[in-house]
């Protein structure tokens, strides 16, 4: 099954196996973003982002809203499930929000800070609980000997104080163990954004551990999805044309990363930045949406200008013994849609499943000079 969504306020659930309708769910708002969870066993939730603030859940079983997740403040561009944890769910807006999420709690967990680069600190509870509580026992026991109304009147007030020191103290331990919840997370709101811009695309590694983000801003963030702070990794040239959301893909292993730019398609290694190969010449507009296919290993690509591409990894065939180079070449075509145009080039050591290092290019036919009936043209 796979899920869609459209600017006719309508998202459906489709069953591959006869291509028809399985489930239909009317919106209140134009559908920007839907994502459905890879590993809940519990539930079967779809996550729906609309051009109106907040995300509604729908219910597969039930075939209705269950409830809406309120906090953002525009529309929802960006909807993301962990692969890891099967109730949480990572959004982000039009405001350059990004907000964690449990579907079980009412209010988000945590804002990502695009201020906050390092590990955060726990809150620590507060020193010397134990010595404050014995000295104000003994304060209390000592004001019940007076006999004076003015000393009644101190053990009132000693008393009263020593509550409210065993209530802090109580309420510092329950904040150290009610998990990672760090001072940065009591910044206000209006501070905790992701991007200066909107949020057009949110992907998660296949380990749960790292969160990438895109935005407006013309910039894409690594961030740490379990202490939620950013990992300062460098992606050049990330401008992001048209104000529209995006959606980001990965290989399963979580090396690659494949970012929409314009009419092309970056290929970066995730942890370092660097970026591999570019994909061009093969969409003529701009590209909302890219998936990886781990069965295939093959890319595909869709855009602005109507087309659905399928890019995949093409090695050179090999040469004489005395020709062989030391490293085989890795080069991506996009094959589908009738389109084939110029391959980036890529020079490097085996990659599975995506094309690593980086080099120039190289003249394949165009789809205008070959025949999609014949077989005169053969790229392996």
């Amino acid at each position: 099954m796979f899920i869609t969504g459209s600017a006719d306020k309508e998202v459906k659930l489709w069953d591959t196996n006869v291509l028809e309708v399985a489930c239909a769910f009317n919106c209140p708002d134009k559908v920007m973003a839907v994502a459905m969870s890879s590993c809940a066993s519990s539930h079967a939730l779809i996550a729906v982002g609309t051009n109106e603030p907040g995300v509604v859940l729908a219910d597969i079983v039930s075939g209705a809203f269950t409830h809406t997740l309120t906090g953002h403040r525009s529309a929802t561009w960006s909807i993301c499930w962990s692969p890891s944890i099967e109730h949480q769910l990572f959004t982000g807006d039009a405001s350059g929000e990004v907000r964690l999420w449990d579907v079980r709690r009412s209010g988000c967990q945590a804002l990502l800070d695009l201020t906050v680069t390092h590990r955060p600190k726990p809150a620590r509870p507060h020193q010397n609980t134990r010595n404050c509580s014995l000295n104000s026992q003994q304060t209390s026991s000592g004001s019940l000997r007076g006999t004076t109304g003015s000393t009644s009147n101190t053990h009132s007030r000693t008393g009263s104080g020593s509550l409210k020191r065993k209530h802090s103290s109580l309420a510092g331990i329950a904040e150290l163990h009610a998990g990672p919840e760090y001072e940065s997370s009591r910044t206000p709101a209006t501070w905790q954004v992701a991007h200066e811009g909107a949020v057009t695309g949110i992907l998660a590694t296949s380990d749960g551990l790292h969160l990438v983000t895109a935005g407006g801003d013309s910039r894409a963030r690594l961030w740490d999805s379990h202490y939620r702070h950013q990992l300062l990794v460098h992606y050049s040239n990330t401008y992001n044309i048209g104000s529209t959301p995006k959606k980001l893909s990965s290989t399963p292993d979580g090396r690659y990363l494949f970012h929409p730019r314009g009419a092309d398609i970056q290929v970066f290694d995730i942890t370092t930045g660097q970026l591999l190969t570019e994909l061009s010449q093969g969409h003529y507009d701009i590209v909302t949406s890219c998936v990886y296919s781990p069965l295939t290993g093959h890319l595909w690509s869709a855009s602005t200008d109507g087309a659905i591409l399928v890019w995949e990894p093409w090695t050179e065939p090999e040469h004489e013994p005395e020709q062989q180079q030391e490293h085989h070449l890795d080069w991506w075509l996009a094959l589908a849609s009738g389109r084939r145009g110029h391959a980036a080039h890529v020079a490097g050591p085996a990659a599975t499943g995506a094309a690593s290092g980086a080099g120039g290019r190289m003249e394949v036919p165009l789809a205008a000079d070959v025949d999609a009936w014949s077989t005169d043209y053969e790229l392996t």
